[in-house]
């Protein structure tokens, strides 16, 4: 519920000290969610841990009987006189080791799931902290003189830095022989912002087509509510997971037919992208969920779509069945 108002606070901001201050609030409510879940799987991950260890240990036991079976195999063809097990006897041994063998796969496997929540845990942690340290630093700008300036100067610097960090994620492979691709939306709701030069003062220069903008926005936003499925547009391979330096959550997709996309301002908290690097992920296959992560005032899903190594409007191979403004 507390986290609930803080992202209505976000959304009503009417000033920038309250827009500031709002996200703060919602950061830090982030922060402790993620530390309870970091605090989690650690005690996780110390209990699977200590599971493995036992399991290996009968294993080792069971190994040892299966040892026994067969060396009382080779006496019995021997024709040696040894007591020896019974065949249910020994049927219910080597079903014992098949099923321990099992479970340890089983706690080998979920030691290795929780330790990489673990390490994408610790990453968003430290994502929310350095936010919150430049949320800090913006509020104590904010009362000296000139502030607000100040703090919109401060928040353009870190666009540029967020648009030279997406262009170097988005460089891709380039043109390929796959066949194109058929592409599917990544989320279904209303375009808040299309492809192109843009009047808000934050949106980055770019140059597009040769021609150079003083603001330009080189992706869509759709509008979502938090905790809306985002799916892959098209086959691909993952290319990265994590935080851009405004703190935005995304997940980089280099697909089969030369494109790289990208979804950002993703969940990192309560629903993390469902995905890693390196993963291959069928069209439609959930990559991550709609939140409120970077530099927003509303949960969307910001959708970018680049071609070697150049911004392209989504909506080129996109198919044409979403509402637009």
């Amino acid at each position: 519920m507390t986290y609930r108002i803080d992202v209505d606070r976000l959304m009503v901001a009417s000033s920038l000290a309250a827009l500031i201050e709002a996200r703060a609030r919602l950061a830090r409510a982030e922060l402790a969610a993620l530390r309870d879940r970091l605090q989690t799987l650690s005690d996780a991950l110390a209990t699977t841990e200590t599971d493995r260890s036992a399991f290996t240990a009968l294993v080792d036991n069971r190994a040892r009987l299966r040892d026994r079976v067969l060396r009382d195999a080779l006496r019995a063809i021997g024709g040696a006189a040894h007591p020896a097990m019974s065949a249910d006897e020994t049927q219910l041994a080597l079903e014992e080791q098949a099923a321990v063998s099992a479970a340890l796969e089983e706690r080998a496997r979920r030691l290795t799931d929780d330790s990489v929540s673990l390490e994408a845990t610790l990453e968003s942690v430290a994502a929310k902290e350095d936010e919150l340290r430049r949320l800090d630093a913006r509020s104590q700008m904010l009362v000296s003189v000139n502030g607000e300036l100040a703090v919109l100067r401060d928040l353009a610097d870190e666009s540029s830095r967020v648009t030279m960090t997406i262009s170097e994620l988005l460089q891709g492979v380039g043109a390929t022989d796959a066949p194109a691709a058929t592409w599917t939306w990544p989320l279904r709701g209303v375009i808040t912002q299309r492809f192109g030069p843009s009047a808000l003062g934050l949106e980055p220069p770019v140059t597009y087509l040769g021609v150079r903008f003083t603001h330009f926005h080189d992706a869509i936003d759709i509008a979502g509510s938090l905790g809306s499925v985002v799916t892959a547009p098209a086959s691909g391979r993952i290319v990265f997971v994590g935080h851009l330096p405004d703190g935005a959550m995304v997940v980089v997709l280099q697909h089969d037919d030369g494109f790289v996309s990208m979804a950002a301002h993703l969940d990192d908290t309560f629903a993390p992208p469902p995905v890693a690097t390196g993963q291959r992920v069928a069209r439609g296959q959930v990559i991550g969920y709609v939140g409120m992560t970077g530099l927003t005032t509303g949960p969307h899903l910001h959708f970018a779509v680049h071609f070697n190594g150049q911004p392209v409007d989504p909506l080129g191979v996109l198919p044409p069945s979403q509402s637009l403004p």
